[in-house]
């Protein structure tokens, strides 16, 4: 047992000094795996009712006034 127990520190402290001369590699900010975050898009709300969505997604009407759908930029606003 008391071999054993010798083996184990032994193994442990190799295991240190060599983690200590070859620490390991810097990780990557991001993995490549993994998809970029959506880039954050203006958000406006309907004239009509006040839903929130993303500018590229408005409706706008001749006075610019931005809907969130043909049938609210119809209804006009409230």
């Amino acid at each position: 047992m008391k071999y054993l127990l010798v083996l184990v520190v032994v193994v442990a402290g190799l295991w240190l000094l060599l983690r200590k001369r070859h620490p390991p590699a810097a990780r990557p900010a991001t993995r490549p795996d993994k998809k970029a975050p959506p880039s954050l898009a203006a958000m406006v709300a309907c004239a009509h009712c006040d839903l929130r969505l993303p500018q590229a997604e408005a409706l706008p009407d001749a006075n610019g006034r931005l809907y969130c759908s043909e049938a609210h930029r119809l209804a006009g606003p409230r």
